[in-house]
């Protein structure tokens, strides 16, 4: 049995104008990595953003089917089914992967915004669609020494100075997520998000922080289709974070094109 209440953490913002934003971070991460956008005091359109199952400050449970990618497609979709409003996915690595996953299932999407996480085939292409990276394997394991956290997001990151806060979301993540995420690797739980995309008639936006290590851009670029992909130099995995200026002047720029 669990200790506490099954509950999602959100934060809400309505919007003076029509379209809503979702922001989805990703594995071991948690909606902090989102706080300078939603800093903003002069943003016309709504706002949402939530901690996925043991992640941030959302229950912890001993059902370990609540950590799997099928169960965190259906809480987004369960979030999204209760907003009455146009929808711009917002998605940081797995958080990416969940928004295409979701995409096809929204009547309202206008568009779609993807950083560091390439559209995957079936069966997942990973050698194909990522970069090797040599931490990767940390971030699929329960125990992680502090040593090797900080040498992982210090390589995936320009901006040294917000690395401590990603840490610190590491480290309040439910270990056991990293756990269910490595054992669905080997059972290839996404799916063809590629051929999603092409099927997709909203809007569809790939970032591409320049330093980021882990996604293949030329893969990305050979899959992309009509997308458009944006530059953000001098940045790596987070650019939310490690670019919050240029990262909401991009949002700011989309959120007009898809909402009219």
């Amino acid at each position: 049995m669990n200790s506490q209440p099954l509950i999602i953490n959100q934060n809400h913002i309505l919007g003076r104008k029509k379209g809503m934003l979702v922001f989805i971070h990703g594995n071991s991460s948690s909606l902090k990595i989102f706080d300078h956008f939603f800093e903003q005091t002069n943003f016309d359109h709504g706002r949402i953003r939530f901690d996925l199952p043991g992640h941030g400050d959302s229950y912890r449970s001993e059902n370990l089917d609540h950590y799997t990618f099928k169960h965190y497609i259906k809480v987004v979709l369960d979030i999204i089914k209760n907003i009455d409003d146009d929808i711009l996915l917002v998605g940081n690595s797995m958080g990416g992967n969940l928004a295409m996953e979701v995409a096809p299932s929204i009547p309202k999407l206008k568009g779609i915004v993807i950083f560091g996480a390439p559209p995957v085939r079936k069966p997942i292409n990973v050698e194909e669609a990522f970069n090797p990276f040599e931490y990767i394997q940390y971030m699929l394991s329960a125990d992680v020494p502090t040593e090797m956290a900080q040498a992982m997001f210090s390589a995936a990151m320009v901006n040294q100075q917000v690395v401590p806060s990603v840490i610190k979301d590491f480290y309040r993540t439910d270990p056991n997520i990293r756990t269910v995420a490595a054992e669905e690797m080997a059972r290839d739980p996404l799916s063809d998000e590629v051929s999603i995309l092409d099927n997709l008639k909203a809007k569809k936006y790939f970032l591409n922080p320049l330093q980021d290590p882990t996604p293949n851009i030329d893969y990305i670029r050979s899959v992309a289709g009509d997308a458009e992909i944006i530059d953000i130099p001098e940045c790596g995995h987070y650019p939310s974070l490690e670019r919050p200026d240029e990262f909401n002047q991009i949002l700011r720029r989309i959120s007009g094109e898809v909402f009219g």
